[in-house]
């Protein structure tokens, strides 16, 4: 392969912005969790809104989790 055949990688996101997505994704993420926890001691339960919290928040701090490494420049 020649040099000319490679083209270089440019992230859809732009790495000035890892920091604010991580700690906008962690703190939504916390919120979820904790209104997960808070509908926790509720009398009326509902299984598909404290699926849907726990679902939102898992997302939500994975991506925060990634992108703090990606601000850290560890590379994953």
């Amino acid at each position: 392969m020649s040099q000319r055949e490679f083209v270089p990688y440019h992230s859809p996101i732009a790495q000035e912005m890892f920091g604010i997505y991580a700690l906008l994704c962690g703190s939504i993420g916390l919120l979820c969790m904790a209104l997960f926890f808070s509908k926790g001691f509720a009398t009326q339960k509902n299984v598909t809104m404290e699926f849907s919290m726990v679902l939102c928040a898992s997302f939500l701090l994975g991506f925060a989790t990634l992108f703090l490494f990606l601000w850290a420049e560890i590379y994953v």
